[in-house]
């Protein structure tokens, strides 16, 4: 049976063969018959969900096990004997009668018996990802996304610190202990190197983390008195604490009218615009390089002209009366934007991500954050 172009992709296979086991053609059709509907099945699954057969089905059974096994046990046990051991002898290419002569070897465990057939790890292995006993940590995390309560830039931040627990720890969500965590903290800090991170940055991945963790709890994927997060011990070692003249301390006035000063001087508009906006507005630099010309407003009752920040978090967001001192910057600006709206306007970021407005914010911050390096004063 020729596999239609639209899902060879999916399904893997340009073309099905499969043999009867006759050479009457009268029994070979007999035996085809039911091999055709289940072959059209599998193309038309794919068709609906962009998925192969087997996938569906092993998810169809995952959230059945674990529906069951919430509310009756013993229910759920016979699901795994049955149905699920059954579907993992199938698709690996096993029979019922494989199987049990392996039960007996395997001290009459249904599951460890598994293991005792040819190639049995990997069809372990898929019960296991079945039942639950080895969920990978990530296999929620675009279900968590949009209940992360997160804006795009945090949530992609939040996003790798979890694929990067994920990657050092290796271990399923059933199999991480409080351990785990705890060494990778350690590994973060590294009290022995001078290159560890701070504590405030660790924490802030811990934080994302159990913000997931919780997530996975509130929808009894993990249980409610599980979490290996919790109390975890996240301290600088003494060799790294910074004392009171150590602590980054604030630009003086002087220093950042020579900040934008030099800017200028160097024909470097845009930056210098960028400083400015910032030193008179007291906004984070992200939020003055992702300004547009529709957040420049006008308070229609007070008649007082505002810029719409928006910053990391809700909580951040804010309205900021625009000072006299940029109010004809601000004009200039918006009167130069480019189509896009953006009054910050970098080419380098133009040049090097072609036309993607959305990410230009992104991309300036990473080119103003070393001004204190780049401009010599």
């Amino acid at each position: 049976m020729v596999v239609p172009a639209d899902v060879r992709a999916i399904i893997g296979q340009s073309i099905f063969k499969v043999p009867t086991g006759h050479t009457d053609e009268h029994r070979a059709a007999t035996v085809a018959a039911p091999i055709i509907v289940e072959l059209q099945d599998r193309i038309r699954t794919a068709r609906q969900t962009g998925k192969r057969l087997e996938l569906v089905t092993a998810e169809s059974l995952a959230e059945r096990y674990r529906s069951e096994r919430l509310t009756d046990r013993e229910t759920s046990e016979i699901t795994r004997i049955t149905d699920v051991i059954n579907f993992v002898l199938t698709a690996h290419g096993h029979s019922w009668a494989d199987h049990a002569k392996q039960v007996r070897n395997a001290g009459y465990d249904v599951h460890s018996a598994l293991r005792h057939l040819p190639g049995g790890e990997t069809a372990a292995e898929a019960a296991d990802l079945i039942t639950g006993h080895a969920t990978p940590l990530l296999t929620y995390i675009d279900q968590w996304k949009p209940d992360a309560g997160l804006k795009p830039r945090p949530l992609d931040q939040a996003t790798s610190s979890i694929k990067q627990f994920d990657k050092a720890v290796g271990k399923s969500i059933e199999q991480i202990e409080s351990k785990d965590v705890q060494k990778w903290i350690d590994g973060l800090i590294a009290a022995d190197s001078e290159t560890g991170l701070h504590s405030k940055t660790v924490n802030r991945k811990l934080g994302e983390i159990r913000n997931y963790w919780t997530w996975m709890q509130s929808h009894q994927i993990v249980p409610d008195d599980r979490n290996p997060f919790a109390g975890r011990r996240v301290v600088n070692p003494t060799s790294r604490r910074k004392g009171k003249e150590a602590l980054r301390q604030r630009f003086a006035t002087e220093d950042v009218v020579r900040c934008w000063t030099a800017a200028e001087e160097r024909a470097d508009a845009p930056l210098a615009a960028a400083i400015k906006i910032a030193a008179f507005s007291g906004a984070r630099i992200e939020g003055v390089s992702q300004l547009q010309v529709t957040d420049i407003r006008v308070d229609p009752t007070s008649g007082i002209r505002f810029m719409r920040m928006d910053d990391k978090t809700a909580a951040g967001d804010r309205f900021v009366p625009v000072h006299s001192e940029i109010g004809h910057l601000l004009d200039n600006l918006i009167k130069d934007a480019s189509n896009d709206g953006y009054l910050i306007y970098s080419k380098r970021c133009s040049a090097t991500l072609g036309n993607m407005p959305a990410s230009q914010g992104v991309c300036w911050s990473a080119q103003v954050h070393g001004i204190s390096s780049s401009i010599r004063f």
